[in-house]
This record gives structure tokens, C-alpha cells and sequence, in this order.
């Protein structure tokens, strides 16, 4: 999942990865990702990875990565 802005995400499209922006997460979340998926987040800045982890896992979501592949604590 691809958290920045939808200009970023056409400029370094990762193949397969969905764009819902960061500030969009919190509602739209539902229409492409289950809780019993693996996630990896794709953002620009570790701050947006964090906020984009702690949204998920409010959730649900217990399986997050980050864009360097490693496990959100």
C-alpha cells in the first residue's frame, strides 16, 4: 500500500502496490485491504509509515511492513 499523494505514487508506481493517500487511510481502507492481510507501506517519510502503521493496527492489522521490508514494532 503506497500512502503518498497520488502525483508521488504516478511518478515511482511500485507494480501491484494501491495508492490510498495517508489522510484517505482512516476512511477507505475497507475497499481494498482485510485485516488478515500482510501490508507493506510505501511512503516517503518514516513519520508517514509510522502514522499509516498505527491507523492499520487500530484496525486490526497485525501483519504491517514498512518500504525497507522490516516489521512494524
Amino acid at each position: 500500500m503506497n500512502v503518498r499523494d497520488a502525483m508521488d505514487y504516478e511518478a515511482s508506481y511500485v507494480n501491484g502496490s494501491i495508492n490510498i493517500s495517508l489522510g484517505r487511510l482512516p476512511v477507505l481502507w475497507k475497499k481494498a485491504l482485510s485485516p488478515e492481510d500482510s501490508v507493506l507501506i510505501i511512503a516517503d517519510r518514516d513519520y508517514e509509515r509510522r502514522s499509516a502503521a498505527r491507523i492499520l493496527r487500530r484496525r486490526g492489522f497485525r501483519k504491517l511492513y514498512t518500504g525497507e521490508g522490516n516489521r512494524c514494532a
